[in-house]
């Protein structure tokens, strides 16, 4: 891109942006900077550690540990996180805590469930944001419900892409994700269950339906993998 100044309406709209990019002509396969490329990342009011790992595929766990970050994970906006290992500069941190402690294996027990009744429209590839999960038809309004039981880590619109999103930490290993909701239910720090409900299904580019995704150490896996079978 050229011609726009620092400061000039599409500068800032840029800046808003968070730096991620759409491949013109594939809005569908929506991608952010690795974090091998960005490096740190200054946290935006909304943000939580979950979402900001989300963000870039890593697992909340090793941020965490990069940055000194014990449980509950508590994070405040204008701080700057490390995205990757960085030797020497893990121990200058600016906010010097205890490691955090392993959690508890299997906190949250328990089958998954459909988060949704609807049929599956969009199949996992492992790429992009359609790509990352499925997507679930169904009626604008509809009921979304916790594939499984845990902890709502984050619910909000700050992720560009999902809209009005939530993540969910099943046990430690696990996060599921419920995207472009009508409304949420929910909020965070609430512990749920396989089956209740969270949030009302909205549209995604006139079609009511849910994106939903399953990150195991902070990669995506096919969701269809742990569902009931139909």
């Amino acid at each position: 891109m050229s011609g726009f100044r620092p400061g000039s309406r599409m500068a800032i709209l840029l800046g808003l942006m968070g730096g991620f990019v759409l491949t013109a002509g594939c809005a569908n396969l929506l991608r952010w900077p690795t974090a091998q490329q960005t490096g740190t990342y200054v946290v935006q009011p909304g943000d939580t550690l979950y979402s900001i790992a989300w963000r870039y595929r890593l697992d909340y766990r090793q941020v965490a540990n990069w940055n000194r970050i014990a449980p509950p994970y508590l994070i405040y906006p204008g701080e700057r996180l490390l995205l990757r290992k960085s030797g020497p500069a893990l121990a200058e941190s600016s906010r010097h805590r205890a490691l955090p402690a392993p959690l508890a294996q299997h906190q949250y027990g328990g089958s998954w469930v459909w988060p949704a009744a609807g049929t599956v429209v969009g199949s996992f590839s492992g790429q992009g944001l359609n790509g990352s999960g499925i997507n679930i038809s169904g009626q604008d309004g509809e009921t979304v419900v916790a594939a499984h039981a845990g902890r709502v880590v984050y619910a909000g619109s700050g992720l560009p892409g999902y809209g009005r999103l939530i993540i969910i930490r099943n046990d430690p290993e696990y996060l599921s994700a419920y995207a472009f909701n009508q409304k949420i239910i929910v909020q965070e720090g609430m512990i749920v269950q396989a089956g209740q409900p969270i949030a009302r299904m909205g549209v995604r580019h006139g079609q009511a339906l849910l994106h939903f995704e399953i990150r195991r150490d902070g990669l995506p896996i096919n969701p269809v993998t742990l569902l009931p079978r139909r």
